[in-house]
């Protein structure tokens, strides 16, 4: 099967999260005994046959998938997600792209984590608000309010800009709340 060089990333990813939300949903179980029986169930049923299968396609995907070799790709390297309508992509794909505040770890732009950013942009925005976040690692779980609308991230690639976060249940927090990025369902001020 030949494929771009991005469909095959993207399949990679999502083969990846495959593996990675059943470790997810396991570690959201409560450390009693009657749950502890559910994950042992969970663990020798069903994730022992996902885990063995997906490992084997992420191994074989080099020989299964081919790349295309006149393979044309967008100026920054990635496809628009399909999810985006056409006006979006239209307007993502704007030169310059409107940006209203940077992040950026090298302090050139005017925060330097993604929070900050967020905190700081417009509540019940009726127009769309982007925050581009130059290339870097991330460190921190970033949440967005409810009432905070028409919010873009754009990073520099999906190979140079990360949020990565380590909120776990085993260190005292919840599965729900352990996301590195994740939107508030209540209000904020």
């Amino acid at each position: 099967m030949t494929v771009t060089a991005v469909q095959k990333a993207q399949l990679y990813n999502l083969l990846s999260a495959a593996l990675t939300n059943v470790d997810t949903c396991i570690d959201g179980f409560s450390h009693s005994q009657s749950d502890k029986k559910v994950q042992a169930d969970i663990l020798i049923n069903d994730w022992m046959g996902l885990n063995s299968t997906v490992s084997d396609l992420l191994s074989a995907m080099d020989n299964i998938l081919k790349v295309k070799e006149t393979e044309t790709v967008p100026p920054d390297g990635e496809e628009w997600p399909e999810c985006l309508s056409a006006e979006d992509r239209v307007l993502l794909e704007q030169q310059p792209r409107v940006v209203h505040v940077m992040v950026a770890l090298d302090k050139t732009g005017k925060y330097m984590t993604v929070s900050e950013a967020v905190k700081n942009a417009p509540v019940k925005s009726s127009e769309r608000y982007v925050i581009r976040i130059k290339e870097g690692k991330y460190k921190e779980n970033v949440v967005i309010p409810k009432n905070m609308t028409n919010l873009v991230f754009i990073g520099d690639g999906y190979d140079k800009t990360f949020i990565i976060a380590s909120k776990n249940v085993v260190d005292g927090d919840t599965t729900f709340s352990s996301a590195t990025v994740d939107f508030d369902y209540r209000v904020m001020p």
